[in-house]
């Protein structure tokens, strides 16, 4: 602006530490130099105070623009305005190489100081705010921001926009819309419906209605400040989306929310909500029409259209995310099951006919399984084809471009094999053949029948039959390990058979009698009662019948919680005590009476598990008697876990008879114990296992105690447990006794396994 200075600048001591500078010696352009503009002051103070190398401490040598603003409003007073004070604002044009903010800032600087030059001579700007905006979208000097400034006229936009703009530029946030999904805020995500839940919501309707919403995600109006995000180029210009547009990533789930919003307090009970698609669902014709009304009037109030077309009221049967919706259950659309049974097998072969294609082998397993509850054993069926897509590499993250998709095996001829035939002609028939799944009450009981092989896993749950899963073992589930068929079927009572048991009992009878009247039995009855009906009746207070089954409710001494014991009857303690003690690895009596007493109760239990075990064919035949007694020993005290931990070498044998080294790992103060098979006895396995197997999973102890075998008192060993902060220490030479918690696990553990059946031994180690 011609802002005439009457006075030169005075010395600052705020001037970045320059002093005595004489601006009217090194400025002037002789007579004239009180007819230079403020612009021009500016720029010949930065001139200036650049050649002097002026800096303030902490700051580089370059001095803001702001910087010397601040010094002209600060050191120069009886100003003189210019005549036209608009005139120069609008010669306020950017400079070079300057950033579009660093202009904006310039330019509402200019806007005030015009402002002012007007208010002096009584005179104002209508809108400087508009002035700054229409000259920074005339002259904006980066070119892709001023690209996007395009689309609307200069009086359109407003200064709020500018600057949001603005900041975006300057965060580098612009994006164009293919490449969005990355860099949408976590906070947008909103989780879709699940078909599964939305069919699960509909047992014991018979009325149907659906409607559809007209012009889908252009319903909801894109705010201002994120149009940009939407932003693409044409030949006619750059254009962005003023209502939400589809393939965002999050246009989806950002219309859910607003379904939701709507209609979330009716979701699955009066209607079902999937994105545009709504299923509104009765019991009766009166129901149906009142929900129709609800819906209606929050479609009107929301300013929602429904497609004519796509509505359908009142119907006993109708058409909802691809199934067929009836009173009796769910089926398959047939309409798209006709689609699927057109495939041919030379749908899914390359243009050669013979090499089958995995992206079209994907594509129609991705149909198949869409209706995968509809077909009992569908993994199974399918693992052949699977196969074919099996093997291709993963999508690179954080790549973009041709690279970033992942890229298939090559395949040939020989790989569609007479298995794959069978699995396309066989999950097609099945799809025709398809049941009818009926809808699951939720009042009743379910059965969930699990099945699992080599192959694959599976399960049905079923009321009438309601619906099937499974899947293929992949490639990670073939490197766990399998133990099939590790012992023989073991029958397991269902609820109604333990019922059952109890009732026949004549001794737990009369006890449920009791306890289901909530009366102890009175005096005449209790005369008249069996003996064992009275030593059962003791733990009145602990007696109390579940589901029509009588249980012992006792305190665990550990966990403090209550646990309960089934009350066993006669006909089943043979059947208890076999599995606690047979199948558990033939344990003496504590360990056997401990792990009774978890599970179940009955008076006398106690002599009739210690004489079940002393009774016992392969505890007698194979389990050493107690030695001698000896001198009494000082133990090793411990008062915490981790505080010593015992390690030693067992030798057993396998299945081929022949000898394996065990390393067994013992805590010393709650028993816990580890066995590891070895190759052999080196201090490579024994700091492997030590690692591994302990170290990485329960933490460092303080002490580790061994004999002194080589292997033991090794360097490797020795610098495993300096590195990891672990002390040693050792037993007497040839005094196993030193040790003798783990000494007395290798031998437990050796009559477990001794006890063994031949059969049972084929699969250890």
């Amino acid at each position: 602006m011609n802002t005439r200075l009457t006075r030169v600048c005075r010395e600052d001591p705020a001037l970045l530490g320059v002093k005595g500078f004489d601006l009217q010696l090194k400025l002037t352009r002789g007579d004239r130099s009180d007819l230079f503009t403020v612009h021009e002051w500016e720029d010949m103070m930065y001139s200036y105070l650049n050649s002097k190398k002026c800096s303030a401490p902490g700051r580089t040598t370059t001095v803001p623009s702001s910087t010397i603003f601040d010094i002209l409003k600060r050191n120069f007073s009886e100003l003189m305005y210019s005549n036209m004070p608009m005139a120069d604002f609008y010669n306020t044009l950017h400079k070079a190489n300057e950033s579009p903010m660093d202009y904006w800032i310039r330019l509402n600087k200019a806007i005030d100081v015009a402002d002012e030059c007007l208010r002096r001579r009584n005179k104002c700007v209508e809108d400087p705010a508009a002035e700054a905006v229409m000259m920074f979208v005339s002259h904006c000097p980066d070119p892709s921001l001023a690209l996007s400034l395009q689309f609307k006229l200069a009086e359109q936009w407003s200064a709020i926009e500018i600057q949001e703009r603005l900041d975006c530029h300057r965060r580098n946030m612009k994006r164009d819309s293919a490449r969005s999904p990355r860099y949408t805020p976590g906070s947008a995500c909103h989780q879709n419906t699940v078909t599964a839940d939305c069919l699960a919501a509909l047992g014991g309707n018979f009325l149907f209605s659906s409607v559809d919403l007209t012009s889908g995600f252009y319903n909801i109006p894109l705010h201002v400040a994120d149009r940009h995000y939407t932003a693409f180029t044409t030949p006619m210009g750059l254009y962005e989306y003023n209502r939400l547009p589809q393939g965002l990533c999050n246009c989806p789930a950002s219309f859910m929310r607003m379904m939701l919003s709507i209609f979330g307090d009716l979701n699955f009970s009066s209607l079902l909500c999937y994105l545009d698609d709504l299923l509104i669902f009765a019991r009766s014709e009166l129901e149906a029409l009142q929900r129709l009304e609800v819906v209606f009037s929050r479609l009107r109030a929301s300013n929602l259209k429904l497609s004519q077309k796509k509505c359908h009221f009142l119907r006993r049967s109708i058409k909802f995310l691809g199934h067929v919706i009836s009173g009796s259950g769910i089926s398959v659309d047939e309409d798209k099951v006709a689609i699927i049974s057109a495939f041919q097998k030379m749908d899914l072969m390359k243009d050669d006919g013979l090499t089958p294609w995995q992206k079209k082998v994907r594509s129609f397993l991705g149909m198949v399984l869409y209706y995968q509850s509809f077909i009992p054993g569908c993994s199974r069926i399918a693992k052949p084809l699977f196969n074919l897509t099996a093997g291709q590499k993963r999508t690179v993250k954080g790549v973009s471009g041709p690279n970033r998709s992942g890229t298939y095996r090559v395949l040939s001829p020989e790989d569609w094999t007479p298995a794959c035939d069978a699995a396309f002609v066989e999950l097609k028939g099945s799809l025709v053949e398809s049941v009818v799944l009926a809808h699951p009450d939720f009042e009743r009981p379910f059965i969930l029948c699990t099945d699992a092989s080599l192959d694959g896993l599976g399960a049905v749950l079923s009321q009438v039959p309601t619906g099937a899963v499974s899947r293929a073992m992949s490639l990670a589930d073939h490197l766990s390990s399998l133990v099939p068929d590790c012992h023989d079927n073991i029958h397991a009572f269902s609820l109604p058979e333990l019922q059952i048991q109890q009732h026949e009992d004549k001794v737990i009878s009369r006890v449920a009698f009791y306890v289901s009247r909530k009366c102890r039995p009175f005096r005449r009855e209790r005369m008249s009662e069996d003996l064992r009906v009275l030593r059962f009746l003791r733990q009145w207070d602990k007696l109390f019948l579940l589901n029509d089954i009588l249980y012992r409710a006792v305190k665990d001494p550990c966990t403090k919680r209550k646990k309960f014991q089934f009350a066993m009857p006669d006909s089943l303690k043979q059947q208890a005590l076999a599995g606690v003690h047979d199948l558990a690895g033939h344990q003496g009596q504590p360990r056997t009476l401990s792990l009774v007493r978890k599970r179940f109760y009955w008076p006398g239990m106690e002599r009739d598990v210690r004489d079940y075990v002393k009774t016992c064919t392969r505890c007698v035949l194979s389990k050493t008697p107690e030695p001698a007694a000896r001198a009494p020993l000082a133990s090793i005290k411990t008062f915490a876990p981790l505080e010593l931990v015992c390690i030693d070498f067992w030798a057993a044998e396998d299945r081929h008879n022949k000898s394996v080294d065990v390393l067994v790992i013992t805590d010393h103060f709650i028993k816990l114990a580890h066995a590891f098979p070895c190759r052999n006895q080196s201090a490579k396995s024994i700091a492997k296992k030590l690692w591994d197997g302990f170290f990485c999973i329960y933490g460092f102890p303080q002490y580790i105690h061994s004999n002194q075998g080589a292997n033991f008192e090794s360097e490797l060993i020795a610098e495993l447990l300096h590195l990891a902060g672990v002390d040693k220490s050792r037993t007497s030479p040839y005094h196993p006794m030193g040790n003798g918690g783990t000494e007395r696990f290798n031998r437990t553990l050796g009559s477990m396994l001794t006890s063994l059946p031949p059969e049972s031994k084929q699969k250890w180690p």
